[in-house]
């Protein structure tokens, strides 16, 4: 049970952190990323990191079930670089036959997958570096929706999705993962993002999407 600690009321379990104002971020699934057609996919396999998106699709539709706000991110490029920077270049440089030129702001490749639709009242929300809490105004939209605890999801699991859950719990909020809605190049990358996440997570807070699907229904009416 809840309790209280330095004046502050303190949520014990996983299903309390669920009900105290949730909202549910999917990181970049975006054409370049996960689509066999997209950028990424013209120098490297993308065949594993793209099976996450159905249990992503499926993510968002428990969200909506429930009331839980639903936040993409996604990359966003300027045509001719202006919001790029060295250090961010030479990041993306270093992988073998990939030109940092994907998710260019409008184009298609810088939509979210075909099996992921927005509706009108879900938020997209440009980022521009690997967290989504960089340069961006998520915190003020989050205390705004009066979220306390965000379900983070997406791709890649030791990339964007790391940073962001790092800066979600350094901006005070409580994180939950489902770790069959994360992805990456293979299931090594999605085993190591998971080992972070089980050290840096609150008990019960990894999870998947059967058992959060189940903490909701007992948190959340639909």
């Amino acid at each position: 049970m809840a309790f209280e600690y330095f004046g502050h009321n303190i949520p014990e379990t996983h299903e309390e952190r669920l009900a105290r104002g949730t909202a549910l971020v999917v990181v970049d699934l975006q054409r370049d990323f996960v689509h066999p057609a997209g950028h990424c996919a013209k120098s490297m396999d993308v065949s594993y990191i793209s099976r996450v998106v159905p249990a992503n699709a499926r993510l968002v539709s428990l969200a909506r079930q429930h009331g839980i706000p639903v936040i993409y991110t996604l990359v966003t490029q300027h045509s001719e670089g202006a919001y790029a920077s060295p250090r961010w270049i030479a990041d993306n440089l270093r992988y073998p036959n990939f030109e940092p030129v994907h998710c260019i702001e409008g184009t298609w490749g810088w939509q979210l997958h075909d099996e992921i639709t927005a509706t009108s009242g879900d938020i997209l929300l440009r980022k521009y570096r690997r967290s989504a809490f960089v340069g961006t105004n998520l915190v003020d939209l989050l205390h705004t929706l009066r979220v306390e605890t965000l379900i983070v999801s997406g791709v890649a699991a030791t990339g964007c999705v790391e940073s962001t859950v790092r800066d979600a719990i350094e901006h005070d909020f409580f994180v939950v993962v489902p770790a069959d809605c994360i992805g990456d190049a293979t299931l090594e990358l999605v085993q190591a993002a998971c080992a972070s996440f089980e050290r840096m997570l609150l008990p019960g807070d990894l999870t998947d999407s059967s058992r959060l699907a189940d903490a909701l229904s007992r948190t959340h009416h639909s």
